[in-house]
């Protein structure tokens, strides 16, 4: 089959905004303990001497340290080496009530850490939950030596698994343990925030944000609902030139909807692909309207792999300026999944009229059909091309004549595009072909 190129575009780039609040936004760039943060420690012989440090990002031992200054433990001054030494570092509110998270769809905590165990030793280095009483409640471990690096939890997950956690009273903190009496090494915190996600604004179709060619959106899944719930959008296609692809496992799952408009008949190209898209996408799309959609494509893990798990998804408009076609673009995760992902839409106009030809009128019935395809034109027809809604030449004649049979038996049942040639003339129009 025939495959399209595309040629290069400069990118607009769009960044959407969603509803969100943020409680914590601490990058410890100060030489002492931040405000509504509490800091410390205890021991095996009762409290420690040595707690958290600022105004450093120097990580002890032997792993890198911060780039800026940082939350800090160094186990080496902890004291006594027959002391169990631990450390916290809790976020508790200016006024010490905690926060309540209870109206948010998801609550995303972000981080910075580092830890360097002494080696035959247990160090960890634990992000917990705690609801005011001296219950620790952990949600997430490191046992291993590691350089600053980023994660970060939902904290609304978490919840759910820890019903014993008060959801409007939270307080989040961090906490080092040696383990045992000998002295580890230590860890680091830095650039800790804690946001709020409620429904996006294109969290339903009838809402969905316009997206034009050329166009780069940076958004995010949080707070998303599924609030149309519609079926899994079929068949599956993918790559970056309209050839098949995918691996097939999509859903209809959390996600936000665009909106592209085409006027003209031209491949549309959709991707996730980018390095700041951290999770399992999903792309999905659909024609017609809200509540009346008619599935076009989806895709899974087409693309190039830089984070894993992005997708593209490329096909066939059957838009034109007397008759304009909406493309709803659905953006979720596989399965549950959901987060940060950049979006690019991207046209080429190849299989579109040239600007060099004259258009002219044709016409061709029946349609919907089964079989045998008939055109009616006043000009000489001169060629004959068939493309599917992934942009794939499936049939082409050269018949010169005005009156044109062409037997579409073998083509599986879909959307199709017919594109005549006559002369110095060239027009298009859609069909679509019955099982």
């Amino acid at each position: 089959m025939k495959k399209i190129t595309f040629s290069l575009i400069i990118l607009l780039v769009t960044t959407i905004s969603y509803s969100q609040d943020i409680f914590i936004n601490q990058n410890f760039n100060g030489p002492t303990l931040p405000a509504a943060w509490r800091a410390s420690a205890s021991s095996d012989s009762g409290n420690g001497t040595q707690i958290w440090t600022f105004g450093s990002g120097v990580v002890p031992g032997f792993v890198a340290d911060f780039s800026t200054n940082a939350a800090i433990f160094n186990d080496r001054v902890a004291g006594s080496t027959l002391n169990h030494d631990k450390v916290w570092l809790w976020y508790r509110t200016p006024n010490a009530v905690g926060i309540d998270v209870t109206s948010y769809n998801d609550v995303i905590l972000e981080y910075d850490y580092a830890l360097n165990s002494r080696p035959n030793h247990s160090e960890k280095l634990t992000v917990g939950l705690w609801n005011g009483s001296d219950t620790f409640i952990p949600i997430r471990v490191y046992n291993t030596d590691t350089n600053p690096t980023s994660d970060f939890i939902n904290i609304k997950e978490a919840l759910a698994l820890h019903p014993e956690v008060d959801a409007s009273a939270l307080f989040i903190g961090f906490g080092y343990d040696d383990v045992d009496s000998v002295r580890g090494w230590g860890a680091g915190i830095d650039n800790v925030k804690l946001t709020g996600y409620n429904a996006p604004t294109n969290n339903e179709c009838v809402n969905a944000e316009i997206i034009n060619d050329g166009a780069t959106i940076t958004a995010t899944t949080y707070g998303s609902t599924n609030a149309d719930a519609l079926t899994l959008c079929e068949p599956i296609g993918g790559g970056g030139l309209c050839t098949n692809g995918g691996d097939g496992f999509t859903n209809f799952g959390l996600g936000v909807w665009y909106v592209y408009t085409s006027t003209t008949s031209e491949t549309i190209t959709i991707s996730t692909e980018n390095v700041a898209t951290n999770f399992d996408t999903e792309l999905q799309v659909w024609s017609g309207s809200c509540g009346a959609l008619t599935c076009i494509g989806s895709d899974d893990d087409s693309g190039d792999g830089s984070n894993g798990e992005d997708s593209i998804l490329c096909w066939q408009s059957t838009g034109s300026a007397l008759d304009p076609v909406d493309y709803y673009i659905y953006v979720d995760g596989d399965s549950s999944d959901r987060g940060d992902f950049v979006l690019t839409l991207n046209t080429d106009q190849s299989t579109a009229s040239n600007e060099a030809f004259e258009q002219f009128d044709f016409s061709i019935y029946p349609n919907p059909i089964k079989n045998t395809l008939s055109i009616d034109s006043q000009e000489i027809i001169t060629k004959v091309t068939i493309f599917n809604l992934l942009g794939q030449e499936v049939k082409s004649i050269n018949p010169y004549t005005n009156n044109v049979s062409v037997d579409i038996n073998n083509l599986e049942a879909g959307i199709y595009i017919i594109k005549l040639i006559a002369n110095d003339k060239e027009s298009t129009k859609k069909f679509i072909k019955e099982g």
